[in-house]
Protein backbone atom coordinates (compact mmCIF):
# COMPACT_ATOMS: atom_id res chain seq x y z
CA UNK A 1 0.00 0.00 0.00
CA UNK A 2 1.66 3.24 -1.38
CA UNK A 3 0.26 6.56 -0.63
CA UNK A 4 1.51 9.86 -2.47
CA UNK A 5 -0.16 12.84 -1.23
CA UNK A 6 -0.18 14.63 -4.88
CA UNK A 7 -2.61 16.89 -5.72
CA UNK A 8 -5.01 14.59 -7.71
CA UNK A 9 -4.84 12.35 -4.23
CA UNK A 10 -5.32 14.96 -2.31
CA UNK A 11 -8.36 16.32 -4.37
CA UNK A 12 -9.70 12.89 -4.50
CA UNK A 13 -9.62 12.43 -0.45
CA UNK A 14 -11.30 15.81 -0.32
CA UNK A 15 -13.93 14.22 -2.61
CA UNK A 16 -14.42 11.18 -0.21
CA UNK A 17 -14.64 13.46 2.58
CA UNK A 18 -17.42 15.24 0.92
CA UNK A 19 -18.75 11.77 0.43
CA UNK A 20 -19.13 11.12 4.14
CA UNK A 21 -20.87 14.28 4.95
CA UNK A 22 -23.40 13.06 2.45
CA UNK A 23 -23.19 9.67 4.15
CA UNK A 24 -23.93 11.50 7.33
CA UNK A 25 -26.50 13.76 6.33
CA UNK A 26 -28.56 10.91 4.27
CA UNK A 27 -28.01 8.80 7.86
CA UNK A 28 -29.84 11.66 9.89
CA UNK A 29 -32.53 11.21 7.47
CA UNK A 30 -33.04 14.56 6.16
CA UNK A 31 -33.41 13.62 2.32
CA UNK A 32 -34.84 16.10 0.57
CA UNK A 33 -31.25 17.70 0.98
CA UNK A 34 -29.63 18.88 -2.10
CA UNK A 35 -26.12 17.64 -0.52
CA UNK A 36 -25.84 14.79 -3.07
CA UNK A 37 -27.01 15.67 -6.08
CA UNK A 38 -23.71 18.38 -5.03
CA UNK A 39 -21.72 15.38 -4.50
CA UNK A 40 -22.72 13.27 -8.36
CA UNK A 41 -22.19 16.80 -9.85
CA UNK A 42 -18.17 16.91 -8.12
CA UNK A 43 -17.80 13.40 -8.90
CA UNK A 44 -19.04 13.59 -12.73
CA UNK A 45 -17.21 16.40 -12.88
CA UNK A 46 -13.38 15.10 -11.31
CA UNK A 47 -14.45 11.64 -13.39
CA UNK A 48 -14.36 13.79 -16.83
CA UNK A 49 -11.70 15.51 -15.90
CA UNK A 50 -8.81 13.47 -14.98
CA UNK A 51 -8.15 9.62 -15.55
CA UNK A 52 -9.71 8.42 -12.91
CA UNK A 53 -12.94 6.76 -13.83
CA UNK A 54 -15.65 5.20 -11.57
CA UNK A 55 -17.95 2.80 -13.49
CA UNK A 56 -20.76 5.08 -15.26
CA UNK A 57 -23.55 1.96 -14.57
CA UNK A 58 -22.53 2.88 -10.73
CA UNK A 59 -22.04 6.77 -11.31
CA UNK A 60 -25.72 7.03 -12.99
CA UNK A 61 -27.33 4.38 -10.46
CA UNK A 62 -26.18 6.64 -7.82
CA UNK A 63 -27.63 9.76 -8.90
CA UNK A 64 -30.71 8.03 -10.14
CA UNK A 65 -30.66 6.87 -6.45
CA UNK A 66 -30.18 10.12 -5.19
CA UNK A 67 -33.35 12.03 -7.12
CA UNK A 68 -35.51 9.21 -6.30
CA UNK A 69 -35.10 9.86 -2.80
CA UNK A 70 -36.19 13.55 -3.35
CA UNK A 71 -39.86 12.26 -3.55
CA UNK A 72 -41.66 13.11 -0.87
CA UNK A 73 -44.49 10.68 -1.59
CA UNK A 74 -42.71 7.61 -1.11
CA UNK A 75 -43.92 5.16 1.49
CA UNK A 76 -41.22 4.15 4.22
CA UNK A 77 -40.72 0.68 3.00
CA UNK A 78 -39.57 2.57 -0.34
CA UNK A 79 -37.58 5.10 0.91
CA UNK A 80 -35.69 2.69 3.22
CA UNK A 81 -34.61 0.48 0.54
CA UNK A 82 -33.65 3.62 -2.11
CA UNK A 83 -32.11 4.65 0.71
CA UNK A 84 -29.69 1.33 1.34
CA UNK A 85 -29.25 1.05 -2.40
CA UNK A 86 -27.98 4.79 -2.01
CA UNK A 87 -26.01 3.74 1.11
CA UNK A 88 -24.69 0.76 -1.15
CA UNK A 89 -23.46 2.91 -4.65
CA UNK A 90 -21.71 5.76 -1.59
CA UNK A 91 -19.77 2.64 -0.57
CA UNK A 92 -19.27 0.91 -3.61
CA UNK A 93 -17.69 4.20 -4.89
CA UNK A 94 -15.64 5.38 -1.64
CA UNK A 95 -14.08 1.53 -2.38
CA UNK A 96 -13.14 2.55 -5.99
CA UNK A 97 -11.83 6.32 -4.97
CA UNK A 98 -9.69 4.19 -2.07
CA UNK A 99 -8.29 1.99 -4.84
CA UNK A 100 -7.26 4.54 -7.09
CA UNK A 101 -5.56 6.89 -4.19
CA UNK A 102 -3.44 3.62 -2.65
CA UNK A 103 -3.11 2.26 -5.49
CA UNK A 104 -1.95 -1.74 -7.00
CA UNK A 105 -0.65 -4.02 -4.36
CA UNK A 106 -3.74 -2.49 -1.74
CA UNK A 107 -6.98 -4.13 -0.31
CA UNK A 108 -9.00 -0.73 -1.99
CA UNK A 109 -7.71 -2.39 -5.38
CA UNK A 110 -10.20 -4.23 -8.22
Amino acid sequence: MDFEATPLNMTELLLLALEVWVAVVLWKRKLDSNLPLIFYLALLTFTNAEDRPVNTYLLCGGLAFALLLRFEFLNNFFAKTVLLFEFLALGLIAWTCLGHIFGPGSVFYW
